[in-house]
Order: C-alpha cells, then structure tokens, then sequence
C-alpha cells in the first residue's frame, strides 16, 4: 500500500508552493480561469481549491492532482508531469471535468449550441475544448468567455 503526500494547496488561479512543477501550476491555472468563469460551477463549489501529492513509490514526474474544499478531498487523480503542456492541460481538465459530470451532475463546460459538455483535447502542441460530436477546437483551454 502506498502513502499519498500532500506537496501543496493552492488558489484556482494561484500559484503553488514549491514542490509542484511548472507545468503543472499552468495547466491548472489554466483550467481553474475557466471554471472561475462559469457561475454554475461557482454556485456548486465555492472557493475550491487546487492540490498535488506525490504517491510513495510512483516514478519521477508523476503526481496526483485534484481539487478540495473546505469539506476536504473532492477528487484526485495521476498525472504524468513529464507529457508536453498541452496533454497535461487536457488531462487536467479531463480529470476535472470528469468530477462535474459524474459527481456533481454539471456538465461542463457545455458546447456552444449543443447540449452536451466539450471534450478537452490537445491538438498541435495546444489545449482545446473542442465539440464532442465534431471534434472541432472551439476554445483555446484557459480562454473560455
């Protein structure tokens, strides 16, 4: 049985301690300016918080990452560190999303004319939101309106 260690906690949009790769700071920071901007995720989970830990044993790179509240864990699940930006961008978001839609019945975020929620996606060294039926990038991860 392996232990998890916490490395850090920090704001949505916020900068973590030391102890948390970079890419992984921006990628959640990406994902966090868009969860920030959607007021039905706001009213679900007010003032979540980000969080890393670091599972005894796991290779070089590889982190847990999820999100808390003042409740406590509200998910977490590994991440490769190691992948190019936009894979750990959409994977974060992938985790994230998987949260809301199966835990918190919010689909998010939801497609522009369609009643489903977008799929992240790394395209050409970018991360996506992209239309589930189409797969066609419609926003850039981070730049939702």
């Amino acid at each position: 049985m392996s232990a998890l260690r916490k490395l850090a906690s920090w704001e949505l949009v916020g900068t973590p301690a030391q102890g948390v790769p970079t890419g992984l700071a921006s990628a959640c920071a990406r994902v966090g300016h868009d969860l920030r901007h959607d007021a039905r995720v706001r009213a679900r989970l007010p003032e979540p918080r980000w969080w890393a830990g670091q599972e005894t044993g796991a290779p070089e790179g590889f982190l847990v990452v999820g999100m808390e509240s003042a409740q406590g864990a509200l998910f977490g699940s590994g991440v490769n560190c190691a992948v190019e930006q936009a894979e750990l961008t959409a994977r974060v978001a992938e985790i994230t999303q998987d949260h809301l839609v199966g835990y918190e019945a919010l689909p998010w975020p939801l497609c522009p004319g369609h009643d489903h929620p977008m799929a992240p996606c790394a395209i050409d060294e970018q991360a996506w939101w992209c239309c589930g039926d189409t797969q066609q990038p419609l926003f850039t991860i981070g730049q939702l309106p």
